[in-house]
């Protein structure tokens, strides 16, 4: 199956028939613009930024400081017991993103105070509590649905202007994320953000069969084509509304993103770790997957995987605040 079919196989997270299928793109600025940017990698914005200085790759080019442009979205948070990779997450992002909401629920470990911290730090950056809990399960009022969580977070982002979803169990690569934006020329584009499954060995005291390293970094065998939910999104704000939507197979709820308009989707390349066994409730979950090391994924994986980013000391170098390395 080639590359176009494989991609083609998009989760209908958008449900709108209408809707061109996806493309695959490796976009980058042109010119000078390249050039410039090419001159810096991530470190140099990684010091900058334990100084409290939000520089990034957005000062190199006049177009990124337009709130209307896509080169300037807002992150779209929403956090939930996630202090193992949220620091990590959200510095990981400052490079490429200049504002956003962090919006929280439900909070039992120190995420409150690392959001609180980074938002006094980096204050085009907004915390917002949601005094609600959030069922999936039977939930009984409005409130308590997932989907009112995330109409609470977009109701603080402008409308009319871009806005990128950010998870924080994501590491990213600025310089990648950044580049991706190019992909974006109006308001009728969207960029779907892949993603790939990565764990660290002695996430749980768990080591999966044939690894034997604790400490390795570890990529989800199913995941060798790159994972395309369309669930990790830039897209512009504009007559978008999240709405329930319940798993058949287990009747739990979550949401979904509704739209009117018709828009043409774009994949970017890999710009990101998803680290998701790190939560305590996916541990289990972690040990019956299948993993590949990182050597062995590299030599399976899709194109559109540059393979800088399955290099463990580069994967590490962007973990270093994170308390698992």
């Amino acid at each position: 199956m080639n590359v176009r079919k494989r991609l083609g196989k998009i989760k209908r997270f958008f449900f709108d028939s209408h809707i061109s299928r996806p493309i695959p793109v490796f976009s980058k600025p042109k010119g000078a613009i390249l050039s410039t940017i090419e001159k810096f990698c991530n470190r140099d914005f990684f010091e900058e930024h334990k100084k409290e200085r939000h520089v990034g790759y957005f000062d190199l080019d006049l177009k990124a400081k337009d709130p209307k442009s896509p080169l300037n979205p807002w992150a779209f948070i929403r956090v939930k017991d996630e202090e193992k990779t949220l620091k990590a997450s959200l510095y990981s992002i400052l490079g490429a993103i200049q504002r956003g909401v962090i919006a929280y629920h439900d909070i039992t470990d120190n995420s409150e105070k690392i959001i609180l911290e980074f938002c006094k730090k980096f204050p085009n950056f907004k915390p917002y509590h949601y005094p609600y809990t959030i069922k999936i399960k039977n939930p009984k009022t409005p409130e308590e649905y997932l989907h009112h969580f995330y109409n609470f977070t977009l109701s603080k982002i402008p409308k009319n202007e871009f806005l990128i979803k950010i998870d924080t169990d994501h590491i990213y690569d600025s310089k990648r994320l950044f580049k991706s934006f190019y992909a974006i020329r109006n308001k009728m584009h969207v960029l779907s953000i892949p993603r790939v499954d990565f764990a660290i060995a002695k996430v749980g005291g768990v080591l999966p069969k044939k690894v034997t390293k604790q400490g390795d970094i570890l990529a989800r065998a199913d995941h060798i084509n790159t994972n395309h939910q369309c669930d990790h999104w830039l897209i512009y704000n504009e007559d978008l509304i999240f709405e329930p939507w319940i798993n058949p197979e287990n009747g739990l709820v979550f949401e979904v993103l509704r739209f009117k308009k018709p828009y043409m989707i774009y994949i970017s390349e890999l710009n990101n770790w998803h680290f998701p066994f790190h939560k305590p409730q996916r541990r289990e979950y972690f040990a019956n997957c299948q993993w590949l090391g990182l050597d062995e994924f590299k030599k399976q994986c899709t194109p559109m995987i540059d393979p800088q980013m399955l290099d463990e000391e580069y994967i590490k170098s962007h973990l270093e605040f994170m308390d698992l390395c």
